[in-house]
C-alpha cells in the first residue's frame, strides 16, 4: 500500500481474523523453525513452511473450524507470510482453545498432526508470556481420514478418528470444503489493503457460519437417518464376530482395547495394536533366533547359527563390493581406488577372523575347498530397460591381480563342501544353513519389492511426469536417483540368486525350490501397477511372482492376530456409530435450546426502547422462534420430547 498509515482498521481482531498487533508480537517472540527429523512422509505443508514470495504481505491463511459442522472459530484465523509453518498454526490453535474456555477435552484434527504436535508444548513455552495453555486440558490428536492414508502406515491406527473414543463419526476434512468457497474470494482480496482484506474475509466467514447455523436442523436429521441404519449394521457384524471368536478372546481383547484407549492421550504408540504386522516371510534374523533356541536339542555346537549367519553377512558384503568394483570399471579415479583398497583390507580382515572361528564348527580347515566365487554367480543380474546407459560394466572390467581379491574368496560354509563331506559330519550344520538361506532369500525378496516400488515411483513422479518441463540438470539428478535405486535392486538380486544356488547345493527339495523360483530379468522390471495400483488399465497387468509370495497365511498365530485386529476394528466402528447417535441427539437438543435462548434475548431487547429498535428486535425474535419450532419438530420426529 502506498500510504500504510491511511489503512484504518474497523474491527481488528474482533471477528475471525486475529488482531494484527498481538500476532506481530507473537511472531517476534516465537522461535524460528529449525530443521526437524521427519517421522513421516515429506508432506507439502512441512516442506513449504520456509517458502517465501517477494512483495506479498500474506501468502495464504490458516483457520480453525468445528470438525463436525465446519463453523469457523472467532479470533483464530491467521495470515501466512511464508508457508504453512508450525508457529502460525500454534497461534491459531491457542486462540481457539482460549475462546472456548468452558471445555477441557478437545479433539484436534490436522493434516500433519504427527509432525506438528510432538514439539508443540516446547514451542509455546517460548511465548507463554503472550499466550498460555490452560491447565487440565486433554488433547486428543487426529488426522483427517482423507489425509491419513498419505502418511506412513503407523499413522493410521495412531491418528485416524475411527479409533478415538468419543469422536463419533467425523472425517476431519470439512475445512477442505470451506477452502473451495473462500478461494473464490482470492481474486478480489489480492489487491486490497491489509485491514480491508481482513474485514472482507471476516464477512465471508460470518456468512458461511450463518448459513450453516440456519441449515443445522435438516443437516442433523439427514445424518440421523444414516446413523440409525449404521448403528444396527455395525452391531450385527460385531455380535457375529464376537460369537465366532468366543467369550475368552472377547474378554481379553476388551481389556486390551480399554488399556489402549486409556493410554492413548499420553502415548499414541499404544494404538499400533490396532494394525496387524505385515504378512512378511521370516527373515534371516528370525530364523537365526529360532535356530539358536534349538541348538541344544539337535546336539549342534553352540553358536553355530550365529557363525553361519555371520558367513552369510560376509558373503553379502562380498557381493556388494563385487558389484561396486564391476560398476567402477578400469577408469576409476585415484580417490576411488584408495577407497576401494580400504574396503578390501576391511573385508579381508573380517574374512580372516571368520575363517579362524571355523575350525570350532567344521574341524580341519584343510578339507575346505579354497576356490574363488565363480563369475557366473555374480553376473546373473541384467539391467532393467529403464537403466540402459547408466554405465553398468561387465564382470570382465574387474581389475586382475596376483592375489585373490577378498570379494572372490569362497567362505568355508557347509555349502562350500562336497555332498559326501556334508553327509558325513556336517549334516546338522547343512540343515541350519539351509534354513538361514531361506531367511536370506526372504529378506532379499522383500528388499527387491521395496526397491522396485521405489524405482517405479521415481520414474513415474520425477522423470516421466516432469520430462517436458524440467531442465537437463534436473533430469540428470532424477536419473541419478533411479541409478542409486537400481544398485539396490542389483545387490538384492545377487544375494537372492546366491542364496538359491546355495539352497540347491544343500539339497533343497522341489517344493522349496518351486517356492523360491528362478529370478529372471523381467521379474526385476519396474511397473506402474506397483507404484500406482489403482491406475487405469492395471487390472490387465500381471505382476511377477515376487509380489505374490506369502508365507504366514497359514500360520495360526498370524491368523489369530488378524482376527484380533478385525475384532478391535469392528468394535471401534460399532462404538463410533453409537457415539454418533448420542452426539446427534444432543446436538439437536443444543440447537433447539440455542434458538430458544436467542428468541428470549431479542424479546428482552424489544422492551423499553424506541419503535425502530423494537420493530427490528421483534422481527429477529420471530426468526429465532421459527428456527426453534423446526428444531423441536425434528426432536419429536426422532422420539425426543
Amino acid at each position: 500500500m502506498k500510504y500504510p498509515d491511511q489503512d484504518i482498521a474497523l474491527s481488528d481482531g474482533h471477528a475471525y481474523m486475529v488482531g494484527k498487533t498481538g500476532f506481530d508480537e507473537y511472531m517476534k517472540a516465537a522461535p524460528k523453525p529449525g530443521k526437524e527429523t521427519p517421522t513421516c512422509h515429506e508432506h507439502d505443508a512441512v516442506k513449504s513452511q520456509n517458502t517465501t514470495r517477494a512483495h506479498l504481505d500474506a501468502t495464504g491463511i490458516g483457520a480453525m473450524a468445528c470438525g463436525r459442522h465446519g463453523c469457523f472459530y472467532p479470533h483464530s484465523v491467521i495470515n501466512f507470510d511464508k508457508g504453512e509453518g508450525y508457529r502460525y498454526m500454534d497461534y491459531a490453535f491457542m486462540n481457539a482453545l482460549n475462546y472456548i474456555s468452558f471445555l477441557l477435552i478437545f479433539m484436534i484434527m490436522y493434516d500433519i498432526m504427527c509432525q506438528w504436535f510432538p514439539n508443540f508444548l516446547h514451542r509455546i513455552h517460548f511465548v507463554k508470556h503472550l499466550i498460555k495453555l490452560r491447565d487440565g486440558l486433554v488433547l486428543k490428536r487426529a488426522i483427517g481420514l482423507f489425509h491419513v492414508h498419505s502418511h506412513v502406515k503407523k499413522c493410521y491406527p495412531r491418528y485416524a478418528s475411527t479409533f478415538i473414543r468419543g469422536a463419533g463419526i467425523v472425517d476431519g476434512e470439512i475445512i477442505e470444503t470451506l477452502w473451495h468457497i473462500l478461494n473464490d474470494t482470492a481474486s478480489s482480496a489480492r489487491s486490497m489493503s491489509w485491514f480491508h482484506r481482513q474485514e472482507y474475509i471476516d464477512c465471508h466467514m460470518a456468512d458461511l457460519n450463518w448459513k450453516k447455523l440456519i441449515r443445522m436442523v435438516p443437516t442433523l436429521l439427514r445424518k440421523w437417518a444414516a446413523c440409525t441404519e449404521q448403528v444396527q449394521d455395525s452391531q450385527e457384524y460385531f455380535d457375529q464376530l464376537s460369537s465366532h471368536v468366543g467369550p475368552t478372546c472377547v474378554a481379553q481383547w476388551t481389556q486390551d482395547e480399554e488399556r489402549m484407549q486409556t493410554q492413548r492421550d499420553e502415548k499414541v504408540e499404544v494404538m499400533d495394536e490396532f494394525d496387524v504386522e505385515d504378512d512378511k516371510a521370516p527373515g534371516k534374523a528370525t530364523v537365526q533366533r529360532t535356530l539358536a533356541e534349538e541348538e541344544d536339542q539337535f546336539n549342534i555346537p553352540l553358536g553355530s547359527s550365529a557363525w553361519i549367519a555371520l558367513g552369510l553377512k560376509l558373503e553379502e558384503e562380498q557381493l556388494e563390493l563385487l558389484n561396486q568394483v564391476r560398476k567402477m570399471g578400469t577408469g576409476a579415479t585415484y580417490d576411488r581406488q584408495i577407497s576401494l583398497s580400504t574396503k578390501h583390507r576391511r573385508l579381508q580382515s573380517k574374512i580372516d577372523s571368520f575363517i579362524s572361528q571355523s575350525s570350532g564348527f567344521i574341524g580341519d580347515m584343510d578339507e575346505v575347498p579354497q576356490t574363488v566365487i565363480d563369475s557366473d554367480w555374480s553376473n546373473e543380474d541384467q539391467e532393467d530397460d529403464d537403466c540402459i546407459g547408466m554405465g553398468v560394466h561387465s564382470f570382465d572390467d574387474i581389475p586382475v591381480c596376483e592375489n585373490v581379491l577378498p570379494e572372490l574368496i569362497s567362505l568355508p560354509l557347509p555349502s562350500s563342501f562336497t555332498r559326501s563331506q556334508r553327509l558325513d559330519r556336517l549334516r546338522h550344520l547343512s540343515k541350519c544353513e539351509l534354513q538361514l538361506r531361506e531367511g536370506q532369500a526372504n529378506d532379499s525378496l522383500h528388499n527387491l519389492r521395496v526397491a522396485i516400488a521405489h524405482k517405479s515411483f521415481v520414474f513415474r513422479s520425477r522423470i516421466r511426469k516432469n520430462a517436458p518441463t524440467t531442465g537437463y540438470s534436473m533430469r540428470l539428478r532424477s536419473y541419478g536417483d533411479a541409478h542409486a535405486v537400481q544398485m539396490t535392486i542389483d545387490q538384492a538380486a545377487k544375494v537372492y540368486r546366491t542364496a538359491r544356488k546355495a539352497m540347491i547345493l544343500l539339497g533343497a527339495d522341489e517344493i522349496l525350490l518351486s517356492k523360491y523360483q528362478v529370478l529372471l530379468r523381467e521379474d526385476l522390471a519396474s511397473s506402474t501397477a506397483v507404484a500406482e495400483p489403482n491406475a487405469r488399465g492395471q487390472s490387465r497387468v500381471k505382476l511377477s511372482w515376487i509380489w505374490h509370495m506369502r508365507s504366514q497365511s497359514n500360520n495360526p498365530e498370524f491368523l489369530n492376530e488378524m482376527l484380533r485386529v478385525n475384532w478391535l476394528r469392528a468394535k471401534s466402528r460399532r462404538d463410533r456409530w453409537q457415539e454418533e447417535k448420542i452426539l446427534l441427539k444432543s446436538e439437536l437438543i443444543w440447537t433447539k435450546n440455542f434458538f430458544s435462548n436467542r428468541k428470549i434475548l431479542w424479546i428482552d431487547r424489544a422492551k423499553d426502547t424506541t419503535a425502530g429498535v423494537q420493530c427490528y428486535a421483534l422481527k429477529q425474535a420471530v426468526t429465532w422462534d421459527r428456527l426453534s419450532y423446526l428444531a423441536q419438530k425434528a426432536l419429536t420426529s426422532i422420539g425426543v420430547q
